[in-house]
């Protein structure tokens, strides 16, 4: 563990909203507080009555004041949640303001007036948020709601639940916002964005329901609390990520109601209340009629030929409970299926596959000394690199050339991105610069060839450098990227930044609607400030480099964090089941990016 998470004290801060009847709230809040006290927690709880928007604030920020750097912090709401927007004018189409905004519904939302807003919006929490990162980096979020205009938790004593939805509300929301940031609410950027400091779990995503039904033991509860809490007090899953433990909670709430989606954004790599890392190299695998169905496709490197092995949740990579080896037969662009050899049988939740061979794939030359022959001997070893050929017609992918007392890597541009002492045997860093450029030509090069696939969109996308229309940009500008949505149907966009170097960034996520739009880098309330170019460490400033944005869009919500590099998976005659189809298309945009100075590199990799 990191030695941060012993030096602090463990608080959490517990709301819980009954508005609008729902029974289970007291429930979830005591399965939350049970849990936790079990885990060291000091527990703050702001329910019932007290839950209004001013007693939440005011709970919140005396929790903020309370805190140190070294403290580990959980805040939980179960509750309602909704959506406002603002009238419609003439004047609002070509506003920079958000259309509408979500909000957490207080106990006292009734007394909303004309000049008094009583939910709590996104862009409060965020700011509430961002104030608790600043103090201390070990913060868990965990919103029990639904966050879209059909807001939807049962509020009725039976097994079988009955949705109850909060319609969307009208009020000035802009006039509010600036009211807000006037009296001292709003303390800086308020654009509602994911926090790289704290880790985010959702009930749904923006556009399901959330549900609360009787439990197990006959008691009314929400689904995805009571599932949480199970998994985490579940001694084998100590070690596990919430992206792991998400995985699992998100298959076993659809499998009861499947329009539930719970989500988790952010620091999602960490172990529970803990600033410890555990990155999952494994995907998600599911019986789906006759299938096994391995959550991950074309689009994530996937192959026809990989060979996995399958563990339950919570086993890693290891250990003594191998579900069954399996090989990938057939793959689309996000899911794969497998034949399996069955060591017992699958989880009903789904369990876990790491990848054990990949199948052979073409490797991208590498020209080197032929002095160097261990070097060659582990390039050979590589999955994704091999030795260049003299007598080949095309040039290197990269090259490895001696310059005075150093072995400079460079790429087919004449880039420099990587060099080490020629005295020195360790070859380490110089392959796993050339390893990381390999596997980014993945992203690259990534493109919808499947007709059936291939979505059909009208997504637009423009650069504009903040000084200049040119498509070069010099190092410390800003970029703003604007991407808009002129199709009639709901898109996913994914972000991807990649530098020279081939080190990816996702840059955002998210949804746009019918002639929905957005720009990265900007927002109503802060018009500078758009995305910093930043010169790659180790690249000497000698001439220009290429650098490139790539947007995935999908008609589906997927998970595409495992192209990620930087630090921040017939037995009767009946019809079989349907396989998803998940339809993408892949946007590439470059830009060049031109030195500040010529300057030695201050640092290598």
């Amino acid at each position: 563990m990191n030695s941060n998470d012993f030096n602090g004290q463990r608080k959490a801060l517990l709301i819980g909203s009954p508005y609008g009847g729902l029974q289970g709230v007291p429930n979830d809040v005591t399965a939350m507080e049970t849990m936790l006290e079990s885990r060291g927690f000091t527990i703050a709880k702001c329910c019932g009555h007290q839950a209004t928007r001013d007693g939440i604030r005011s709970d919140w920020n005396s929790l903020i004041d309370s805190l140190d750097t070294n403290d580990t912090v959980v805040i939980y709401y179960s509750g309602h949640g909704a959506l406002v927007e603002a009238p419609k004018t003439t004047a609002d189409e070509k506003s920079p303001r958000p259309k509408h905004h979500q909000f957490l519904v207080p106990i006292d939302y009734d007394e909303t007036t004309s000049d008094d807003f009583r939910g709590l919006l996104d862009v409060e929490l965020t700011d509430l948020l961002r104030r608790t990162t600043d103090v201390t980096s070990n913060v868990t979020v965990i919103f029990d709601c639904c966050h879209s205009a059909n807001i939807a938790r049962d509020s009725v004593s039976s097994r079988n639940p009955r949705y109850k939805c909060l319609p969307r509300q009208m009020y000035n929301v802009a006039s509010y916002i600036d009211g807000l940031k006037r009296d001292g609410y709003l303390q800086g950027n308020i654009e509602a964005e994911d926090n790289p400091h704290a880790v985010k779990i959702c009930a749904a995503d923006v556009h399901s329901l959330a549900w609360e039904r009787k439990g197990t033991d006959g008691i009314q509860i929400s689904i995805m609390t009571e599932i949480l809490v199970r998994e985490i007090n579940d001694i084998r899953n100590q070690y596990s990520s919430w992206k792991t433990t998400m995985t699992k909670v998100r298959e076993e709430v659809r499998r009861e109601f499947h329009n539930q989606r719970p989500q988790v954004y952010g620091a999602h790599h960490r172990l529970y209340f803990s600033m410890e890392e555990r990155r999952s190299t494994g995907f998600h695998v599911t019986l789906r009629g006759d299938y096994t169905i391995l959550h991950a496709g074309r689009v994530a490197g996937v192959n026809v030929g990989d060979t996995y092995v399958i563990w339950p949740y919570g086993y890693g990579d290891s250990g003594t409970n191998l579900i069954g080896d399996a090989r990938v037969y057939s793959v689309c662009g996000f899911e794969a299926t497998l034949l399996v050899r069955w060591n017992s049988s699958m989880p009903s939740g789904g369990a876990f596959a790491y990848l054990q061979t990949p199948a052979p794939i073409p490797r991208w030359p590498i020209q080197f000394p032929g002095t160097l022959e261990r070097f060659g001997r582990t390039i050979d070893q590589s999955n994704v690199l091999r030795p260049w050929l003299h007598n080949e017609e095309r040039d290197p992918f990269l090259k490895c050339v001696y310059e005075g007392n150093d072995l400079i890597l460079y790429t087919n541009e004449d880039v420099h991105i990587a060099s080490m002492e020629r005295s020195s045997n360790y070859f380490g860093g110089l392959l796993k610069a050339a390893e990381q450029l390999a596997r980014a030509q993945h992203l690259l090069n990534l493109e919808c060839n499947n007709e059936e696939e291939r979505l059909s969109h009208d997504f637009r996308v423009s650069l504009s450098p903040r000084h200049n229309n040119s498509v070069s940009i010099p190092e410390g500008g800003e970029i703003y990227v604007k991407m808009e949505n002129h199709g009639a149907h709901k898109i996913y966009v994914h972000v991807f930044y990649i530098t020279a170097t081939g080190l990816i960034t996702e840059l955002e996520k998210r949804s746009f609607g019918n002639r929905q739009s957005a720009t990265l880098g900007e927002n109503w309330m802060r018009k500078c400030g758009g995305i910093e170019i930043t010169w790659p460490r180790g690249v000497p400033r000698t001439s220009p480099i290429t650098e490139y944005i790539v947007f995935v869009i999908t008609d589906q919500e997927v998970d595409l964090s495992i192209l990620e590099t930087s630090e921040a998976p017939l037995r009767n005659a009946k019809k079989p089941a349907e396989l998803s189809r998940i339809r993408y298309d892949v946007v590439h945009e470059n830009l060049r990016v031109l030195p500040a100075e010529t300057i030695p590199s201050d640092a290598s990799g």
